[in-house]
């Protein structure tokens, strides 16, 4: 269909339309959608149910959104909350909640809220400032996390790996105070070229060149060319392979 001919679709209050192909897609208020979607822009300040895929140059989430189904598009926003099957894009932006229900494949994330990815995620720039969880493999080719909270993944993989506590040291002061959660990234297995990991906990870390931080508790450290390991930080066993 072409562009010029594509209607919009709009839902305020409270209102159903079932799936097709338009060009902006805008609900205000509360609305369901049975069947497939396409659109160039959907944009959700209220709360939206779709039953089906759906496919979209731009998503920007700053209500509710579920689909049932899988999530295509090039750019996605969330400042709300959004949950779908697996989630494909170029650019995703969180600083909301975000739940993935199957795999995640991007190009480039950055989150400052959280996301909780039930298989893989798929990435080559992972930027994270908030918690994530990921159920199985986290891959990316720079992983920059700065830790707010608990996050976790089963295994991860990648070129650059960088680990680092978030806030100051006020915030991580009032954190310890109140007993919030703490500030720790937990895997079972870490492996990439070049690593520098603070507040890790892992069963093995393996690279080239490996700098093993404060507050990481790890089993077994094996590395290529350089390690180091800071005061504070607690491995088991280091060799060089």
């Amino acid at each position: 269909m072409e562009r010029d001919k594509m209607r919009d679709l709009v839902i305020s209050g409270s209102g159903s339309a079932s799936g097709g192909t338009f060009d902006h897609v805008k609900i205000s208020g509360t609305g369901k959608i049975a069947g497939d979607l396409e659109c160039s822009h959907l944009k959700v300040n209220g709360a939206l149910k779709v039953d089906g895929n759906v496919k979209a140059k731009k998503v920007t989430i700053n209500g509710t959104a579920e689909f049932s189904g899988r999530l295509d598009s090039e750019e996605i926003h969330i400042q709300g909350t959004s949950s779908s099957d697996d989630l494909k894009c170029k650019t995703l932006k969180i600083s909301g909640a975000a739940k993935v229900n199957g795999c995640l494949s991007v190009e480039e994330l950055k989150l400052k809220g959280s996301i909780d990815v039930e298989k893989d995620c798929e990435a080559e720039v992972f930027e994270a400032s908030g918690i994530f969880t990921i159920g199985r493999l986290l891959n990316a080719g720079t992983i920059d996390v700065k830790l707010y909270g608990t996050c976790r993944a089963k295994e991860i993989g990648g070129e650059k790996i960088s680990v680092r506590k978030g806030g100051s040291r006020f915030n991580r002061l009032i954190k310890s105070l109140f007993l919030l959660a703490d500030d720790t990234l937990k895997a079972e297995v870490i492996e990439g070229d070049d690593l520098d990991l603070e507040n890790i906990k892992a069963d093995v870390v393996r690279g080239n060149n490996v700098i093993i931080g404060e507050g990481c508790e790890i089993g077994l450290v094996e590395y290529k060319q350089n390690y180091s390991g800071e005061n504070g930080a607690k491995v088991t066993e280091a060799k060089k392979i």
